[in-house]
């Protein structure tokens, strides 16, 4: 067995499961404190494979330490040595025992000065995402006023900014149809269905 690394310092008991894709034999191997019944893995590849088509569980085991852990990956690397990089597995990384790198990763003083040094002051009105409350209350009285004076959606739609340009009408010379003047060019004269030239 490989002296475990941590990387973390948390270790939260889970599942260690292996999917197989439905669709042919390659397989996803992960890791969850979730319930199996549903959980369909987390992978980016796996995910976009499998779209709405429920995975078949191959293998799975609750896992109380992070020895009983390491146990399980050991067994699958002695078939599958390096097994993210083969094409049979969908993982992109290789799985360890311990919680999540970046969650509740805290920075340093030291990190943050730098941050804050680096990054502009964007508190308050300096954000540019920032809005005034004043010329905001502004906006919502102009929408306010301009709904009141369009009135109800249903005639506002109904009206005639919202039916369309009406265009003369003109005859096909071939067919006879009467139609609009901007379709006759396109889909009458010389382009008609009925003409035999």
């Amino acid at each position: 067995m490989k002296p475990l690394k941590n990387t973390t310092g948390r270790f939260t008991p889970k599942w260690f499961y292996i999917f197989q894709s439905p669709s042919d034999e390659r397989m996803y191997l992960g890791q969850t404190t979730k319930s199996l019944d549903k959980y369909r893995g987390s992978g980016k590849h796996w995910i976009k494979h499998l779209k709405s088509r429920t995975p078949i569980l191959l293998f799975s085991r609750w896992c109380d330490s992070p020895e009983e852990f390491q146990k399980l990956l050991d067994i699958v690397e002695i078939d599958y040595q390096e097994y993210w990089e083969d094409t049979m597995w969908f993982n992109q990384q290789s799985e360890t025992p311990w919680d999540n790198t970046r969650l509740g990763a805290k920075w340093s003083a030291e990190t943050r000065d730098k941050i804050k040094k680096n990054k502009p002051d964007q508190s308050g009105s300096k954000n540019p995402n920032w809005r005034n409350p004043v010329s905001a209350n502004k906006i919502s009285i102009k929408m306010r006023n301009y709904r009141k004076a369009v009135g109800s959606s249903k005639e506002f739609l109904n009206s005639k900014r919202f039916t369309g340009m009406k265009h003369p009408k003109c005859s096909c010379v071939v067919c006879k149809l009467e139609i609009s003047s901007n379709t006759l060019t396109r889909w009458h004269g010389e382009n008609c269905k009925q003409n035999n030239i």
